[in-house]
């Protein structure tokens, strides 16, 4: 590996846009955004209530099929991850709580290749119960106590991120353990 290395100033069409002042102030720019969001906000809670009605359909469907059809968990997941991701910017954040532990459960449910209708009923029920209760209007004890629970029943499931963590683990360890027996050798071979 070399320790050389070398900055070159490559002008491109998006470094000359990225130095070019702007046209807009930075403040007049935020309160368009701001503006555009509160325009946005009614129309999100109607996206989110059509992709609720989707998900629905599609947990329905998958209770009856069980985990056989892998469109079927790809729809759910890309749904739920809508629901999440829309609520987070429209900061119903226990409805983006409820969704990010409905996606987590998705993912796991996958890839162990297992299925749980009961579990996907319960996300389902909790992301409902969430979305109907005025946007965050649950005390936050409640919402802590749904997520502990959400969190719970997730957990059947393995979680294959915690494998592929350890693997990571395991080859840093080994290169460690490498990087060490050369250094001993080289410092060896120098001292004889």
């Amino acid at each position: 590996m070399t320790s050389n290395v070398r900055i070159e100033n490559v002008k491109t069409r998006f470094t000359e846009m990225a130095t070019k002042p702007a046209h807009v102030k930075r403040s007049e720019a935020l309160m368009k955004a701001n503006s555009a969001m509160v325009g946005l906000k009614d129309e999100a809670g109607e996206w989110i209530d059509k992709d609720i009605a989707r998900l629905s359909e599609l947990v329905g469907g998958w209770k009856a099929a069980g985990l056989t059809d892998p469109d079927t968990s790809d729809q759910a997941y890309r749904t739920v991850c809508s629901i999440r991701d829309t609520s987070g910017h429209f900061g119903q954040n226990s409805l983006c709580l409820v969704a990010d532990s409905f996606c987590e459960l998705i993912f796991r449910m996958t890839e162990a290749k297992a299925f749980h209708a009961e579990a996907l009923q319960t996300h389902l029920n909790a992301l409902k119960l969430v979305h109907r209760s005025d946007m965050d209007t649950l005390p936050e004890a409640a919402v802590a106590q749904l997520a502990a629970n959400l969190k719970s029943l997730t957990e059947i499931f393995p979680d294959p991120d915690a494998k592929l963590r350890q693997q990571n683990a395991d080859a840093r360890a080994a290169r460690k353990k490498e990087a060490e027996a050369e250094a001993a050798a080289r410092a060896a071979a120098d001292a004889g």
